[in-house]
């Protein structure tokens, strides 16, 4: 008997199922992280607008005010560090934000962001 001898094509149905749970997976970390980085734009750009403010004496109230008005839910006054030096301020934000990925596979997403005030 002669067999002819034919070229694998394509992917078999293991191949696809793999495919497609590295994907979905990957789609879920993106749907998960996506909205803390698009908080976390709010942040850097709260804090970059301090050094557009002229008042300077309630740092700490004045980012409040705008992470509410932005809704900015993960960082708490707690969050917020101010370092004087002389005539300069520095205000850091340092936080960290944990999502549930699957039972019992978290992500987390540490941030610090910091910014040098003069007046």
């Amino acid at each position: 008997m002669s067999y002819i001898k034919r070229k694998q094509q394509g992917l078999s149905s293991l191949g696809i199922i793999g495919i497609l749970i590295v994907v979905i997976f990957a789609t879920t970390l993106v749907l998960k992280m996506l909205p803390v980085y698009l908080e976390h734009f709010s942040v850097v750009s709260s804090l970059d607008s301090l050094q557009e403010d002229g008042n300077l004496q309630d740092v700490k109230s004045s980012l409040m005010r705008k992470f509410s008005i932005n809704d900015v839910d993960n960082v708490t006054r707690e969050h917020i560090d101010i370092k004087r030096e002389g005539k300069k301020k520095t205000v850091t934000i340092t936080y960290e934000v944990r999502k549930n990925v699957v039972s019992n596979i978290d992500i987390v997403l540490r941030f610090s962001d910091s910014v040098v005030l003069s007046k």
